[in-house]
């Protein structure tokens, strides 16, 4: 198969020449990123940090005068989509590549 040129060539290339099926690993995906935001979120970094936003903020300001932070709230930890993923995949291997491995 040739090298794909977009992303419905690169899922139907994926499944034809290395048997993935990208609605199986999308669930894999989603599972797997989700647990480690939920574990993230729950680690001694993570706690201490948002705890402290404030001094963390308030120490970047006194030696570079501009603020870290926006607000004081916890940040909100954002989970990159399968679909973003899937893209970001196409983007660093067909069309990035110099070759790709086929079956011949």
């Amino acid at each position: 198969m040739e090298k794909p040129q977009n992303i419905d060539d690169y899922v139907k290339w994926l499944k034809e020449e290395h048997g993935v099926e990208t609605n199986k690993e999308q669930a894999h995906y989603e599972t797997v990123t989700t647990t480690i935001k939920q574990d993230f979120e729950k680690s001694d970094f993570w706690v201490e940090f948002v705890g402290n936003i404030k001094e963390y903020n308030d120490s970047y300001l006194m030696k570079f005068k501009y603020p870290l932070f926006v607000s004081f709230e916890k940040p909100e930890l954002k989970i990159k989509t399968f679909e973003s993923f899937l893209l970001k995949t196409f983007r660093k291997n067909p069309l990035n590549s110099l070759m790709l491995y086929s079956k011949e």
